[in-house]
């Protein structure tokens, strides 16, 4: 009886034993498989290297602080394709920049004229930060920024336009944001530029010639050096120079029976109507008992009598035959002003 006890003891112990005996064999196959060495010939081809990483999307997300601030970056070529005129014509067309003071569109006449100051979403110059290579430049006007028309554009590299604000990094005055011009410091070399050219109606004519040279002292040392001369005609709306302009105007019909009917009219259009009561040189107005008025005359110089126009009303006469006087209208119908600008820049960086 006792050994029939041992034995259905034995039994279970083995029956107990089977699920561990079964995982020892299957470790003991995986583990006999045979190990293959690599090939010899593997070492001999070249380690693959990855040059490039583009990435087209993500689904990470940065704080809104880590967030870049927002460029926009201008290469001198892409601003002479949108004005091949001045470097502060081409910024200006750019879609942030709006009300800019230009050459071609100055400011009042207590804004320095002329100068060129750029203007981030109209929120005028002294309020957009205006850098050269990084560095503040001193204004040019108590209204607003520096003159860009000082900067070097023969030596321009590229322009930095932060279009949100950047008031944190550079203070109050670039609420609207900060215009960087970067130069190119490391040009090495002389290259000279010059250019012409006209409107198709042959008024307006602009040229422009830029020379810079750029040498290198050392491997710590840049200097740059350049001149720069531009200049473009004025174009009136309208002038007696031009072809197409003779100064018409209305003047009463000397006919008595004038008005009448609609074949003879009480107004009549004359060419070349002037004034007879100013001028831009002046008129004296002396009675005729006294020889009449007097105007300026640039040709000789001095006060001629002022001679009447073929017809006349009290305020002007036809001049087409003979008479005295000018056209003020045209003179006042600026189109485009005379601008011109010679610049002298140097610069010399050191590395320490």
């Amino acid at each position: 009886m006792a050994e029939m006890k041992e034995y259905i003891r034995f039994i279970g112990g083995i029956r107990k034993a089977i699920p561990y005996l079964a995982v020892s064999l299957l470790g003991l196959m995986l583990l006999g498989n045979p190990v293959l060495a690599q090939d010899d010939t593997s070492s001999e081809e070249e380690e693959f290297v990855l040059e490039d990483t583009v990435v087209t999307g993500s689904i990470l997300r940065n704080a809104g602080m880590e967030m870049p601030t927002p460029v926009t970056v201008m290469t001198v070529e892409e601003l002479d394709m949108l004005s091949p005129t001045t470097l502060i014509e081409g910024l200006a067309e750019l879609p942030q920049f709006f009300n800019s003071a230009t050459t071609q569109t100055p400011s009042a006449f207590f804004e320095s004229t002329g100068a060129g100051t750029l203007n981030l979403r109209g929120l005028q110059g002294k309020r957009t930060l205006q850098l050269l290579n990084g560095r503040r430049v001193v204004q040019s006007t108590l209204f607003g920024g520096p003159d860009i028309n000082l900067f070097p554009e023969f030596l321009m590299k590229a322009t930095e336009t932060v279009t949100g604000g950047a008031s944190a990094s550079y203070g109050t005055n670039a609420v609207a944001g900060a215009v960087n011009f970067i130069l190119d410091t490391e040009y090495e070399g002389i290259k000279a530029k010059y250019q012409i050219g006209n409107t198709e109606k042959g008024y307006g004519e602009t040229y422009e010639f830029q020379v810079a040279a750029g040498f290198a002292l050392g491997d710590r040392t840049n200097i740059l050096v350049s001149y720069e001369k531009t200049g473009q005609e004025d174009i009136y709306g309208k002038r007696h120079e031009y072809g197409w302009y003779d100064g018409s105007s209305l003047l009463p019909n000397p006919d008595p029976n004038a008005g009448e009917t609609p074949d003879n009219p009480y107004w009549l259009a004359y060419p070349d109507v002037r004034s007879r009561v100013d001028s831009l040189g002046g008129i004296l107005g002396f009675p005729a008992s006294a020889g009449g008025p007097y105007i300026w005359d640039e040709s000789t110089g001095k006060f001629e009598p002022f001679v009447l126009g073929e017809v006349c009303n009290n305020f002007g006469c036809s001049t087409a035959r003979w008479g005295s006087g000018d056209d003020n209208g045209g003179f006042s119908d600026l189109i485009s002003p005379e601008t011109g600008r010679e610049n002298l820049f140097g610069y010399i960086e050191h590395n320490f």
